[in-house]
């Protein structure tokens, strides 16, 4: 039975993997990109409104799933790859389940799922080769003010929001954000490990990897960046059941620039000069709940700052003015928001909230807007991992 079982687990994958170029097209932008829309009437904040007043309710599970969002998150090179990571990996499980083994020993089990890891392993390498060659990507991009985001019907975020001046700032959305604290980690801090750059002067370096923008990083960044990539392997991945999910001992890439893409770290000490230094990919997701499975943006700057220090990110694709970062906090700090040319207008703000995890953990959720062209329009999201 256990020889049928796995007969047909072998034909169901080879099936599924049969075609991975047709799996990784990317699907094509042919439509006309339209204008933002303005928050509804109804939705837009009021100038009587008191803060004190007002309860803020995140209720947002991400951008809408369409083409703007597709062209963003899929990077069809790394989606190749990752499905014939994906099916190998499955069939060696698979024969480790029947089997009820740790390590496949079995000569004639090996025959199997070698040249699945094999052909997994050639793509790898391959995409290794064409981002150091040529990492530019030129096709049409989506910018993350296009995404479509819409809270659900019972979110209150946008009411306790301030009213808004008109911001032309970031209207034309050439520019790349991604949410703060608490959702950035501060590398190696309780060890105190010192990190330097290529000419030995110290460096903090953090992390970010769980707001929803950290899944649309990387083909932003290619797509607006022709910085050369160094693709590295990382370790072999962990999982619930199995030891590890690797092939030939890769768990995930490394994607270094290896000349690092400038960034801002908004703070309250204004905006700290930073570079988007490494993205890192799973190979597969690893599902385990507590971690994320979303890639790893690594970021360093010169200057000693707390990971409670930064409130956002923005990562300046042109030449914008980015002059101030004024910030100005509401509601017992559950709302603040940060003028970045000091005209008295600000372009991001953010609204934190609460709520009850599965262990009954009081857990944190943020979502950030932009203001374009006098509305707010959400930017990015984030909630802390739910998990037992």
């Amino acid at each position: 039975m256990k020889q049928f079982l796995l007969s047909l687990l072998i034909f169901s994958i080879i099936a599924c993997s049969s075609d991975p170029e047709k799996k990784a097209e990317l699907v094509e932008i042919t439509d006309t990109v339209t204008a933002p829309k303005a928050i509804p009437e109804q939705q837009q904040p009021t100038e009587e409104s008191e803060y004190s007043e007002k309860k803020s309710f995140i209720a947002y599970q991400g951008a809408v799933k369409d083409k703007y969002r597709t062209s963003l998150e899929t990077f069809p090179a790394f989606e190749k790859l990752s499905s014939l990571s994906a099916a190998a990996i499955q069939l060696k499980d698979s024969i480790k389940y029947l089997r009820d083994v740790q390590e496949i020993t079995d000569p004639n089990d090996k025959k199997i799922f070698i040249p699945a890891e094999n052909r997994a392993y050639q793509a790898i390498l391959a995409y290794q080769k064409a981002l150091q060659d040529n990492p530019h990507v030129h096709d049409v991009s989506t910018k993350l003010i296009e995404l479509t985001r819409i809270p659900d019907p019972n979110d209150s975020s946008f009411l306790v929001l301030p009213q808004v001046g008109k911001s032309t700032l970031l209207s034309q959305g050439n520019f790349f954000f991604l949410g703060g604290a608490p959702f950035i980690t501060k590398l190696d801090a309780d060890n105190k490990t010192v990190y330097t750059d290529a000419n030995g002067n110290p460096q903090t370096r953090f992390l970010g990897d769980i707001s929803e923008n950290t899944s649309y990083i990387l083909n932003s960044l290619l797509h607006f960046n022709n910085s050369p990539v160094k693709v590295t392997f990382g370790h072999p991945l962990s999982s619930y059941d199995i030891k590890k999910h690797e092939i030939h001992d890769i768990g995930f890439l490394k994607h270094e620039f290896v000349n690092p893409i400038p960034a801002f770290f908004l703070t309250e000490q204004g905006l700290v000069p930073a570079h988007v230094a490494a993205v890192d990919l799973k190979l597969i997701p690893q599902n385990l709940g507590c971690l994320s499975d979303q890639p790893y943006v690594t970021f360093t700057c010169s200057k000693y700052l707390n990971e409670k220090d930064i409130l956002g990110i923005y990562i300046p694709y042109d030449s914008t003015p980015i002059s101030s970062c004024v910030i100005k906090r509401y509601d017992d700090n559950r709302v603040w928001t940060i003028d970045l040319n000091n005209d008295g207008i600000p372009e991001l703000a953010c609204v934190s909230d609460t709520f009850t995890g599965i262990s009954d953990d009081k857990m944190v959720e943020e979502i950030w807007f932009v203001n374009i062209d006098g509305a707010w329009k959400i930017i990015d999201w984030a909630a802390e991992l739910d998990c037992t």
